[in-house]
């Protein structure tokens, strides 16, 4: 039977691969690799659980701190896989190191690579060592399936050699398919005593790139707006997020107040039904700002741009591109009112079905 590896390594890639690795088992032999670049349980595990995914066939246990450790080791671990397992394409996913490090494992062996997520841009490789993945990602795949007409559209415009499909987004698939759980009741223990989950009466904030929590000054300003905007949080912490905050002379004021909520990662899930039931989303993280569209709810990006310019163009998702402790407050406090959340920009949740379809015919070819 034909054989297929896809590989994945943190939350983001887990959802994308989900309703792939469904697809991809009806049709072929599907070799599943996790990098391990996440390995925290409510960072990774939890997800295969949830998500229903099928035990990992690998793990290559990388917990290396520096992006280019990270990258090499899943560069050489790769590529031992692909010569044992000879397949005849590999599927990757989005912009982490455990992306481009695969697909320069596969794309030195001539084998070839389907890129899933393909085409977004910020614009800010300097900033951003994930867009630097994916401009390397794509300019090496041999089908790119791109999660928007927007994304498609910039790959054409950069003349990738491989096939453009306009695919939609295989996280709106896995969202359709799971919304059902994301209920009241089915998280009500798990956040039993978090104030104002309940009522909903709640922005969830979520913060982990490295502009944001790697610059002492401009994470103690994201503190301090969140506490003058008057708005009540939960917040969702990433442990490396937490010990970064810890170092910020706001911390112990931010940790105890009132309407201030941290709490651990959550899975698929939870997080889940935090987005259905709050008022508002503020984050920095391209997938949750996705996840906010999906769930109609507004969004404000901590960052100066995003990878989903079309969610801005149609004022559900106010990007930071000028930032202040003042703005970020002003941002957040806003009202938001009769938002139009009606454009389809993501597809309708059947792209994963797509995406195998096209690989099939790819490889009978």
């Amino acid at each position: 039977m034909t054989k297929i590896v896809t590989v994945a390594g943190n939350r983001p890639q887990f959802i994308k691969l989900a309703p792939v690795s469904a697809e991809i088992r009806k049709r072929f032999r599907e070799v599943l690799v996790h990098s391990g670049q996440h390995y925290d349980y409510n960072m990774s595990d939890i997800f295969f659980r949830e998500l229903e995914i099928s035990a990992p066939d690998y793990n290559l246990n990388v917990n290396e701190k520096s992006h280019a450790a990270q990258t090499a080791k899943i560069l050489v671990e790769m590529e031992k896989i692909l010569v044992k397992e000879k397949p005849s394409l590999i599927i990757v996913f989005g912009d982490t190191n455990t992306t481009l490090g695969a697909a320069l494992a596969a794309v030195k062996l001539h084998i070839p690579i389907a890129h899933v997520e393909a085409g977004p841009r910020m614009r800010d490789r300097c900033e951003s060592p994930e867009e630097a993945n994916r401009i390397m990602t794509d300019h090496i795949s041999h089908l790119l399936f791109a999660p928007t007409a927007a994304c498609a559209q910039n790959l054409k415009n950069e003349s990738v050699f491989g096939g453009v499909y306009f695919s939609g987004d295989t996280m709106y698939d896995t969202f359709v398919r799971m919304k059902k759980a994301f209920t009241r009741p089915a998280v009500t223990a798990k956040f039993e005593g978090v104030k104002n989950f309940g009522d909903g009466g709640y922005v969830l904030l979520t913060l982990h790139r490295p502009l944001n929590v790697d610059d002492p000054d401009r994470l103690e300003r994201i503190m301090n707006a969140v506490m003058d905007s008057g708005e009540n949080f939960i917040f969702p912490a990433h442990p490396r997020t937490r010990e970064m905050m810890k170092k910020c002379p706001s911390y112990a004021c931010f940790a105890k107040h009132p309407d201030i909520s941290i709490i651990e990662p959550q899975g698929y899930i939870e997080l889940g039904a935090l987005q259905t039931f709050c008022q508002k989303i503020v984050t920095d993280s391209g997938g949750v700002a996705k996840e906010a569209y999906f769930n109609k709810k507004p969004c404000v990006t901590v960052y100066p741009m995003t990878p989903w310019p079309e969610t801005a163009a149609a004022g559900c998702n106010i990007v930071m591109k000028k930032f202040s402790s003042e703005s970020l407050a002003r941002a957040i406090a806003k009202k938001c009112d009769k938002l139009d959340f009606s454009a389809n920009f993501f597809g309708g949740g059947k792209s994963a079905a797509y995406i195998a379809e096209k690989i099939e015919k790819f490889i009978r070819s």
